[in-house]
Formats: structure tokens, C-alpha cells, sequence
């Protein structure tokens, strides 16, 4: 399989920007967004910084390097990485790749619930000026996932078919990012990274804006209860998982995008690992100043 896949492999990134962008694009999401906001505020604040850049250094950045030096030693992905390795070891490989796969599934439903909220906004913007935050939740729940004719067994009872239709335009939107080629999606990573990356500096400076932002920052990085790291134990695991959300490691998709890239031909190419981990801790710093706009709101 890894023989075939180097013979017959011919689309390559257009250049190792947009293979960069395309991990990092890859590896924000909304565990950034969502998960490590609750995890600092239930964890002592900026303490929880701690636990969670020693998992960064010590996990993260290591198995991001194993996996796109598999990939580029090997040419294949993660099954035939783990095939060269042993026979054997071909479930391990697919099974990362059945995670990334169920990974994708239940995220255009998410992605579709975004935008069915965006667009849902402009007809009924007094929901989300004149609401309280419980209240714009519950909203959400109830009109925009449609949760409002639940039972206590959560059964479905109906089709929201303002999110089927939506979750339609997301995998035909996917379909167009892949359809032409590898060279393609690399360039369509400059729109997907560049333009949230410029967001969340407009956002940033919005929230910061407003009144009381002062006092949701603080409780994000001006307080530290370094108690929580003895007293609550579980914190470090809590942040262990999150670099499996923040970086995207285990999914073998950096894995099958490396072999993508051109095959090194001599060692100073390894500044390619080196920019790898570069973007990576830039990234870590573009999430830090997201998660300050959030608890600017």
C-alpha cells in the first residue's frame, strides 16, 4: 500500500505556507472556542495556563512532529504508516482515520446550527439584543437545534429542515474546497485562516470595548488560584485532552497531508518541521487573544 500510494501520489501543496495554514486551520475549532474558556474559568483561571503549556511542549508539538515525519519518511497515510511498521499495526491507522471521519460527521451539524444562527439573526435580532444570556441560550436550543419538542427521552420528533438544508450547503462547500486538487485547497486555506485571523482582532477590540470587559479578562488571566493544581487533579488531564482538541493530533491528517508535501532532499529542510512548530505556538497566542475576547463578553 505505502509503495503504491509514492508511486501514484502526483498533487502536491503549492507550498509550505499553505500546508502550514491548512494544519493550523485544521487544528483551531471549537474546542479553542468553546472548551478551554470553561475549562480556565472552572480551573483557576490563569493557573490552568500551566498545566496546559507543559502538555503543549511535553504532547502536543512532539506528536505533531512524529506525525508529519511519518508522513514524509513514509509517503503514505496513517494505515500504511503504521503498516510499514508492522502488518499488524494497520488497525491503528485506521482507526485514526475512522475518528477523523466521525470527527467530520457530527461537526457539519455544528457548522450548520452556526449558520443557521447567523442567518437567523437578522430576522429576529431583538432575540439576541434584548435577552439575557440564559435566555439567547435557550433560544438556541430550542429554535435553532430545535430541541423544543423533546421529550425527556430526547427522542427525535421532528426535521429541522432549516439545518438539513444548511448541512447541506456545509458538505457542498467541503466538496468544492476538495474537488480540484490538493494546489486548490492550499489556496483556499489563505481565506479560511486569513480571514478569522482578522476577526478575531475586530472581535478582540470590540469586546474589550464594552462594559465590564475589564473584569472578564481578569477573571481569565488576572487571577491565578494555584490551589486547583493540587486540590483538583483532574485539571491536568482536563488539559492533556484539550491539546488533543487544540492541535488535532491522532486524526492522521497531518499524517496524509504531509505526504502530500515535496520529499525532503537534504536536512536544511527541516526548517519545515521547525516553521511547522513555529505555527503552532502562534497559534497557540492568536487562541489566547480569542479566548480574551470571549471573556471580554
Amino acid at each position: 500500500m505505502g509503495d503504491q500510494t509514492k508511486a501514484t501520489t502526483q498533487d502536491r501543496w503549492g507550498s509550505k505556507i499553505a500546508f502550514i495554514m491548512a494544519a493550523v486551520g485544521f487544528a483551531v475549532g471549537f474546542g479553542n472556542v468553546w472548551r478551554f474558556p470553561s475549562l480556565a474559568y472552572e480551573y483557576g483561571g490563569g493557573a490552568f495556563f500551566i498545566p496546559y503549556i507543559m502538555a503543549l511542549l511535553f504532547i502536543g508539538i512532539p506528536l505533531v512532529t512524529l506525525e508529519v515525519s511519518l508522513g514524509q519518511y513514509h509517503q503514505t497515510g496513517d494505515v500504511g504508516v503504521f503498516g510499514s511498521i508492522h502488518r499488524r499495526l494497520k488497525g491503528v491507522g485506521l482507526g485514526s482515520v475512522i475518528a477523523a471521519w466521525v470527527l467530520v460527521t457530527y461537526y457539519a451539524p455544528l457548522i450548520a446550527w452556526v449558520i443557521n444562527a447567523f442567518f437567523d439573526s437578522f430576522r429576529n435580532a431583538a432575540i439576541w439584543e434584548d435577552s439575557t444570556g440564559s435566555e439567547a441560550y435557550a433560544y438556541f436550543l430550542d429554535e435553532i437545534i430545535g430541541e423544543k419538542t423533546l421529550g425527556a427521552d430526547y427522542l427525535p420528533t421532528r426535521m429541522v429542515w432549516a439545518n438539513v438544508g444548511y448541512i447541506a450547503v456545509t458538505w457542498f462547500v467541503v466538496w468544492l474546497c476538495l474537488a480540484w486538487g490538493i494546489e486548490a485547497t492550499g489556496k483556499v486555506t489563505y481565506f479560511t485562516m486569513g480571514l478569522p485571523a482578522i476577526l478575531i482582532f475586530v472581535f478582540l477590540g470590540r469586546a474589550v470595548s464594552l462594559p465590564g470587559a475589564s473584569d472578564g479578562i481578569n477573571t481569565y488571566i488576572g487571577e491565578w488560584d494555584m490551589s486547583v493544581l493540587v486540590n483538583q487533579p483532574e485539571c491536568w488531564s482536563r488539559a492533556v485532552s484539550q491539546i488533543f482538541f487544540s492541535v488535532g493530533v491522532t486524526f492522521g491528517v497531518l499524517t496524509a497531508w504531509e505526504l502530500l508535501s515535496k520529499r525532503w532532499t537534504s536536512l536544511s529542510e527541516l526548517h519545515h518541521h521547525i516553521s511547522m512548530q513555529q505555527s503552532l505556538l502562534l497559534h497557540r497566542w492568536v487562541c489566547c487573544l480569542r479566548w480574551a475576547r470571549i471573556f471580554g463578553l
